[in-house]
């Protein structure tokens, strides 16, 4: 997870985008559920636009969809 995380540090440093969602700035909270979905074979990610999109792009990436 830190990987992909870091992939995306600059996003995460907006202010305006880290502080738009607290799951956003909680990702770690997550990491225990998207482990489980890493291996699922998961390929499309729906983002239903409630936000910038930060967080289902670093979740598609790590779960690889």
């Amino acid at each position: 997870m830190e990987s992909v995380i870091r992939r995306y540090e600059d996003l995460l440093k907006d202010k305006d985008i880290a502080g738009s969602s607290y799951t956003l700035s909680a990702i770690n909270m997550l990491k225990p559920v998207l482990g489980h979905l890493r291996d699922k074979g998961i390929r499309i990610l729906m983002d239903l636009g409630c936000g910038y999109g930060v967080l289902s792009l670093i979740i598609a990436d790590f779960i690889g969809a």
